[in-house]
C-alpha cells in the first residue's frame, strides 16, 4: 500500500513538474516571438518616417496622388514566413520588398489574417506558440488540448502599434496568397473545400478553405471499342454493345458507388472500384451523338470532378 502511494504521488509530482516547465517554455517562446515580430513591425514604421519610398512615388505619379503616397504593410507567405513591402498608391500591382523574416522557434500565425497594414483601421495577427505541435497531437489522440494553447494579438490600429487584449470584430490586412492567410489551396478535381471559402486568396483554382478533403476519382476509362485518341471519340453501328472499363478510388472517405450516364437516357451504377459497364446504343437517324460520362461518389457524399478522362464522345450509324 505504502509502495502505491509513493507511485502515485511520484506520479502526480512529475506531471506537475512537465506541466511547469511547459507553462514557462510556451510563454518565453510566445514572448520572444511577439517581441521579434514588434521588432519587424518597428523597422517598417521607421522606413516609412524616413520618408524613402515618398518622394520615388512622387516623382513616379507626376505629383498627382492625394492622401496617402505610399502603402506600407507586413504580409505574410505562409504561417511563419513574412515580408516587408510598400508600394505606391497608384501602383499597387509593384510593391517594393524592403525586408523578409521569420517567425521564431515554435511561433507560428493563426490563420484567418494576411499580415498587418499600417492605417486607421485595426490590422492585426495572433501569434500562437506550440500550435502546429498541439494539432498533431489533437489529430493522432483524438484529444482536446484547448487548454495548452496560447496566443497574444499584435497590430496596428489608428497608425500605431498596439496588443490588442480582445480582438477586433475585423482585421484589415494586404493582398496575399491562400497559404499566407493561413488558409489551404485546394485542386479543383482531387479536392473539396472544407469550412470558410477566402474570396481573398485569389491564387487557387480550385478555392482557398480552411481545409481540403480528397474526392473520389475516376482514375481510368477504357471503351471497347477503343476510341480515337484525338478526340475522344468512339463509333459505333446502332444496336452495337459498347464497353467501358473503369478504375475508380475513393479519397478522404470511402468509395461508395460508381454510376455512368450514357447519354442516351439510360444509366447504371457499381459499388466496385474496378468494372465494366455495357451498353448496347440506338439511332433511329443516321447518325447519332451521345456522351458517356462516369462519376464516383464516396459514403460522405461526394462526387469526383467532371474530367477529360471520365467523358467519352460515342458517335451511332
Amino acid at each position: 500500500m505504502r509502495i502505491l502511494k509513493s507511485f502515485f504521488f511520484l506520479t502526480i509530482l512529475s506531471i506537475l513538474l512537465l506541466s511547469s516547465v511547459y507553462l514557462v517554455a510556451r510563454e518565453y517562446f510566445l514572448y520572444e516571438g511577439v517581441r521579434q515580430f514588434r521588432q519587424a513591425v518597428f523597422d517598417l514604421e521607421r522606413s516609412k518616417i524616413g520618408g524613402q519610398f515618398a518622394d520615388h512615388c512622387f516623382e513616379r505619379s507626376a505629383g498627382t496622388i492625394d492622401g496617402e503616397i505610399v502603402e506600407y504593410y507586413i504580409r505574410f507567405t505562409s504561417d511563419t514566413d513574412y515580408v516587408l513591402e510598400a508600394y505606391c498608391s497608384e501602383f499597387a500591382f509593384d510593391p517594393q520588398q524592403i525586408d523578409q523574416g521569420e517567425l521564431s522557434a515554435f511561433v507560428s500565425k493563426l490563420p484567418g489574417s494576411s499580415g498587418i497594414l499600417f492605417g486607421e483601421e485595426p490590422s492585426y495577427v495572433q501569434l500562437a506558440v506550440f500550435e502546429q505541435e498541439i494539432q498533431e497531437i489533437e489529430t493522432m489522440t483524438g484529444w482536446d488540448l484547448g487548454v495548452l494553447h496560447r496566443s497574444r494579438t499584435i497590430g496596428v490600429s489608428e497608425y500605431r502599434l498596439q496588443e490588442f487584449t480582445v480582438v477586433p470584430d475585423y482585421t484589415l490586412g494586404p493582398a496575399t496568397s491562400c497559404t499566407g492567410f493561413g488558409y489551404k489551396c485546394c485542386d479543383r478535381d482531387t479536392q473539396l473545400g472544407e469550412g470558410e471559402l477566402l474570396v481573398e486568396g485569389t491564387d487557387c483554382d480550385g478555392g482557398c478553405y480552411m481545409g481540403c478533403v480528397d474526392r473520389p476519382t475516376i482514375v481510368a476509362v477504357t471503351p471497347n471499342p477503343f476510341f480515337e485518341p484525338d478526340n475522344r471519340e468512339i463509333l459505333v453501328r446502332s444496336g452495337n454493345f459498347v464497353d467501358f472499363a473503369y478504375v475508380a478510388r475513393g479519397g478522404g472517405n470511402p468509395l461508395s458507388e460508381v454510376s455512368i450516364d450514357y447519354g442516351d437516357g439510360s444509366s447504371d451504377s457499381l459499388s466496385d472500384e474496378t468494372g465494366v459497364f455495357s451498353h448496347a446504343y440506338q439511332c433511329q437517324a443516321e447518325s447519332c451523338r451521345y456522351t458517356a460520362t462516369i462519376t464516383a461518389q464516396d459514403s460522405a457524399g461526394n462526387d469526383s470532378a467532371m474530367t477529360l478522362v471520365s467523358r467519352i464522345d460515342v458517335v451511332v450509324e
